[in-house]
């Protein structure tokens, strides 16, 4: 699968910010929550165990898959992302 510029940033960003809100990706790239939904989804579903991308999403948060676990349990506990 090749990636479009906005999907490649889009892995950069979360990487970067390790958690960050669908809502923040989307008012940073100018596209609808949609498009960031649909997007995050294609990334994670294709990177899920390869070395480009490493993105996991979790109700409405996109994460750095090494961080996925960690940050997804905090949510669930309540102690936010």
């Amino acid at each position: 699968m090749n990636h479009s510029p906005r999907q490649l940033e889009l892995v950069q960003e979360v990487r970067r910010l390790r958690s960050v809100s669908v809502e923040a990706l989307a008012e940073r790239f100018g596209v609808t929550l949609q498009t960031v939904r649909r997007e995050v989804v294609a990334l994670a579903q294709h990177d899920r165990g390869a070395a480009t991308g490493e993105i996991a999403r979790d109700a409405g948060a996109v994460d750095a898959a090494a961080d996925h676990q960690h940050v997804a349990r905090r949510r669930r506990r309540g102690s936010g992302g």
